[in-house]
């Protein structure tokens, strides 16, 4: 048909969007239109820089007043119909408004898109040709980038399942986001090597998928271990506890803390499995050692996240009973780590 009847179409329901004019030599606009039928029809519309200004500028507010409509409106009576341009141009799609429409009015004027000085229908429909190419990339690249903005995943409870971990790492890209919701450690071997391997990947956010880890009670479990011989040793400077005395059991261990806290530390070793974590720590360097105590120190229990619009609160048990505690949170988009808790 070559153009679209107005009475075809619902005026007040016309949409007008501004396309990616930084990649393009023209100013290239979508314009919608809501067909009584129910249908839609979207048209591109191009013109040479500038001459509308960008649609969320204040120049943009100031050139609607002055031309006394709404510049849709003006799209809908100039492009539609049997005297609109896409009548004229005998074209549904990628018509060229020219420089000067909104004084004049006129239909394109050949000359103006030509970039290498020559006249005539040929050179006009050359440029036309290349210009459709590049819109055409523009547009699939802009699509592929959406549909490729990355996933979200959560797991939980990796318990020193290194191998695992690995293998769910490989099937993540750098543009995806993975919640992990605490317990990497303990039950098995190497729950240390997976705390590691996620603030290495931290580090390195551009060759890895963003990595938000909460902490479990098994993590709490052997940071509160660590703060028990903290605090002996800092009470007994002349009779301190090492790493070995609690990890083997020795007499001095038995002797020294409270019962209190021996059961916790054999409940957290024997019965939570966290003799293997406590088998690797021990060997560290004590600047790892170190990294991965500040790092767990600073680490969430409990997160606020709006994810695809949804609004979720992570956790890696029961979220807090307190509900001004869990506003407040999602207020001020700020979750709970264990170094502010304390």
């Amino acid at each position: 048909m070559g153009y679209i009847d107005e009475k075809e179409v619902i005026k007040e329901n016309v949409k007008l969007t501004q396309g990616f004019n930084n990649k393009l030599p023209y100013d290239i606009y979508y314009v919608e239109f809501k067909l009584l039928d129910g249908t839609s029809k979207k048209v591109r519309v191009f013109s040479e820089k500038g001459t509308i200004p960008d649609i969320h500028s204040k120049e943009y507010e100031e050139l609607k007043k002055s031309h006394g409509q709404e510049i849709k409106d003006f799209f809908f009576t100039r492009l539609l119909g049997r005297n609109g341009l896409m009548a004229e141009e005998g074209r549904e799609d990628y018509i060229y408004l020219g420089g000067g429409f909104l004084e004049s009015g006129y239909l394109a004027n050949r000359h103006i898109i030509l970039e290498n000085g020559k006249t005539g229908q040929e050179q006009f429909d050359d440029n036309l040709f290349k210009l459709k190419l590049q819109v055409e990339a523009i547009e699939k690249e802009e699509t592929e980038n959406k549909e490729n903005t990355g996933k979200h995943y959560v797991v939980s409870d990796l318990h020193g399942c290194y191998g695992s971990y690995i293998e769910v790492m490989k099937k993540l890209t750098s543009k995806d986001h993975l919640y992990i919701l605490g317990d990497v450690i303990d039950r098995e071997p190497h729950g240390i090597k997976i705390l590691q391997d996620i603030i290495r990947r931290q580090q390195q956010p551009e060759r890895n998928p963003q990595i938000t880890f909460l902490m479990g009670n098994h993590e709490q479990q052997f940071l509160r271990t660590l703060f028990i011989r903290a605090f002996y040793n800092k009470d007994h400077p002349q009779n301190k506890l090492s790493l070995k005395d609690i990890w083997y059991k020795t007499r001095h261990y038995r002797e020294s803390l409270s019962i209190k806290n021996q059961y916790y530390i054999e409940n957290w070793i024997n019965l939570n499995g966290g003799y293997f974590t406590f088998d690797d720590y021990v060997n560290l360097p004590a600047e790892k050692k170190e990294q991965i105590v500040n790092f767990l120190l600073y680490t969430y229990v409990i997160l606020p996240q709006t994810i695809k619009g949804k609004n979720y609160l992570l956790v890696h048990a029961a979220p807090p009973e307190n509900l001004e505690m869990i506003k407040q949170m999602k207020e001020t988009r700020k979750g709970l780590s264990m170094e502010r808790d304390s």
